[in-house]
């Protein structure tokens, strides 16, 4: 292999527990639940990244909020957001990991 080329993509598994120590850092959560979380996200990503997908956050104010999202092609500089162009409202939108409904 080249020492030019960039090292290769991590994996789904090493994005999640990179992100799910990320979560702990930042949040206080327990590991277990910060791991359900980084997993979750992950998961979600690949599917918005795949096209339309529906999912659920709570909101600032603590109001469930349901939306059927796509992934805009410039991604956040802020590793936990998750921000997606929303199909139904036809604009951007965000919000922080830790508040994803896993179902």
């Amino acid at each position: 292999m080249n020492p030019a080329t960039s090292a290769p993509a991590p994996t789904i598994r090493q994005q999640a527990a990179t992100l799910a120590w990320q979560i702990v850092r930042t949040t206080q959560l327990p590991f277990k639940k910060a791991q359900s979380q980084a997993w979750a996200t992950v998961k979600l990503l690949n599917r918005m990244q795949a096209g339309p997908t529906e999912f659920a956050y709570i909101k600032d104010d603590k109001s469930r909020r349901v939306a059927i999202g796509e992934r805009p092609a410039p991604a956040t500089d802020k590793p936990l957001v998750i921000r997606y162009f929303d199909v139904e409202a036809g604009g951007i939108r965000s919000f922080r990991i830790d508040r994803l409904v896993i179902a």
